[in-house]
């Protein structure tokens, strides 16, 4: 049986922001990068949606990665938190 050939993967892109929300039967990921200290802006890469089962899912994936990651290289340092900033402020700053 030939295998089906696979689409070419997106170019990656660095995020260092992260907001989630969700309504009953979606969680809503997005991602961007913020630009310049203090936070000078957001500026959006992409957006998400899943079930919150498949977000359970990629959670418990995305944390035995880090286990895995820190077995090997060490314990990861917490980053100090960024100042939140309101999704609609990150979208103004967009248009």
């Amino acid at each position: 049986m030939d295998e089906p050939e696979s689409a070419p993967l997106p170019p990656a892109v660095y995020v260092n922001f992260l907001r989630v929300s969700h309504q009953h039967s979606e969680v809503f990921l997005t991602f961007g990068q913020i630009a310049g200290e203090p936070v000078a802006g957001v500026h959006l890469a992409s957006a998400l949606v899943t079930s919150p089962a498949h977000a359970k899912a990629m959670l418990r994936a995305l944390g035995e990665a880090v286990e895995r990651y820190e077995a090997r290289h060490g314990e990861i340092p917490e980053i100090e938190s960024q100042p939140r900033q309101e999704l609609s402020e990150v979208r103004a700053e967009q248009a």
